[in-house]
């Protein structure tokens, strides 16, 4: 009988073991249910700025719209081909589907995860920045776009809001932002791959980030232009290159810089220099040009023309410190900023200094932050193509030039500039299907799924074309 006994007590210790932890046999350690906010934040952040830097030519093909770089061999997106590799869908999609959506579930996990109730403000001020940062970039892209709506997931079919309407809303939503953030906290610390949390420079980055929003409306609204650039400056902006907003890749995959995975890991030949650029940079004595590329077989520099094509190995190319594994990306610049300065000195706004100061200070970080020397800036600006005050034509061009010389390795931006300053005067190619874009169409699936809120969008707008003006490009 004693011996039943325990083996029955046996049994119910075993079976009642065994109903304690049966659920785990469903848990995937590898594969977690959840994920924490800051995690949700991280892989937006790299998203965004892998989309902004990439040079594959299924996603970001601005460098080629600019004409920094011509394509070798396929020529199709030189000669501004979106449609074939769905290149307006791509964008469309990294944007909202893998960017908009895990900033926004990174701030509505916040509340849960945060213990500190600063920080936590912190945290939700700095990633609706980086939401800003991103509508930015699809605001000046397509247009009209679904805003109010899109982030809803009982919204199927959302529709497209105002793009002016947005924009403004953007501001209001930048300043609160700004409001909110306590630079005696914390924020995402080593989470945040840009500026690991620093609070005083994620304010700094939000005021030099709302002078960029203002002067790009400057063409459409002065008087609002005026109001939002004087108050970001009065707030505090860039001041150095140290406080860039530097996206640091690493040495080894998957962290690695886009550009590398593109050419250097998947072993392409596919780019080589545009004569735009080159003939520039040489006709101004540039000395950013070996920065920016390498020599071409003759060991001078060269390009191709416009969607032309040609030979890799004859022409310059990609310089090599650009390609390389753990070669930044840049999501804003001191540079960038002190060219916004002159230009909003030329339109008369109270942002302190003169307009040739602040073009000087602006052309002297970008050859610092290629690796030159104040020497090299300061024998450049002396040269009568480049000085202020006898290079040729307008502030629109003078301006225009040069920001389109420093922005170089970041297309999107240069892109912008480029419609809204209307220099340098590029040209498209002979091969060209259209002119160079001046929008982004809307992608394919939002025609065919959402069609209403599409055929109304294309309308408000003026025709769901590449040469249909945005509300702000004006001339």
């Amino acid at each position: 009988m004693k011996k039943i006994f325990l083996i029955i007590i046996s049994l119910v210790l075993v079976t009642a073991g065994c109903r304690k932890n049966i659920t785990d046999l469903n848990i995937d350690p590898k594969n977690p249910s959840s994920a924490p906010s800051y995690a949700f934040f991280t892989n937006a952040q790299r998203t965004l700025m892998n989309t902004l830097t990439s040079s594959n030519v299924n996603l970001n093909i601005f460098r080629l719209i600019v004409q920094y770089w011509q394509e070798t061999t396929y020529t199709d997106e030189s000669n501004y081909d979106l449609g074939t590799r769905s290149i307006n869908d791509a964008v469309w999609n990294a944007l909202y589907r893998d960017v908009l959506r895990d900033f926004q579930e990174s701030k509505n996990l916040i509340p849960a995860d945060a213990t500190d109730a600063d920080v936590k403000k912190n945290q939700i001020a700095i990633a609706d920045i980086m939401q800003i940062v991103t509508w930015y970039y699809l605001v000046t892209t397509y247009g009209n776009i679904p805003y109010s709506e899109t982030l809803d997931i009982n919204k199927t079919f959302p529709k497209y809001d105002d793009a002016k309407t947005i924009y403004n809303d953007l501001l209001t939503r930048l300043d609160a932002d700004i409001a909110a953030l306590n630079t005696g906290k914390g924020s995402f610390g080593s989470a945040d791959v840009i500026y690991n949390g620093n609070v005083a420079a994620w304010k700094k980055f939000a005021n030099s980030f709302k002078l960029k929003m203002g002067m790009t409306i400057a063409d459409d609204d002065n008087a609002k232009a005026k109001t939002v650039a004087e108050a970001a400056v009065a707030a505090g902006v860039f001041t150095s290159n140290a406080d860039n907003a530097v996206f640091q890749y690493l040495s080894s995959p998957p962290n690695t810089n886009p550009i590398w995975v593109d050419l250097v890991q998947s072993g392409r030949k596919d780019f080589i220099a545009s004569e735009a650029i080159i003939e520039t940079m040489e006709t101004l004595d540039d000395p950013r040009i070996d920065n920016y590329f390498t020599e071409d077989a003759s060991g001078d520099y060269s390009g191709a023309a416009a969607g032309a094509g040609g030979n890799y190995a004859t022409f310059s190319k990609p310089d090599e410190t650009i390609v390389a594994p753990d070669f930044p990306a840049i999501l804003l610049s001191y540079a960038e900023i002190e060219f916004y300065l002159a230009e909003a000195r030329e339109r008369g706004y109270a942002v302190g200094g003169t307009a040739q100061e602040h073009y000087n200070k602006a052309i002297i970080a970008s050859v610092l932050e290629w690796g030159g020397t104040v020497a090299e800036a300061n024998a450049y600006l002396s040269l009568p193509g480049v000085n202020y005050a006898t290079a040729a034509g307008t502030w629109r061009q003078k301006i225009g030039i040069q920001k389109w010389i420093a922005l170089y390795n970041r297309g999107w931006d240069a892109w912008i500039e480029w419609r809204r300053l209307d220099y340098p005067q590029l040209v498209a190619g002979p091969l060209a299907l259209s002119d160079i874009p001046l929008r982004y169409p809307y992608p394919v699936n939002e025609q065919n799924v959402n069609r209403e809120n599409y055929e109304a969008a294309a309308a408000a707008i003026g025709g769901d074309e590449v040469d249909t003006k945005l509300w702000w490009d004006k001339f």
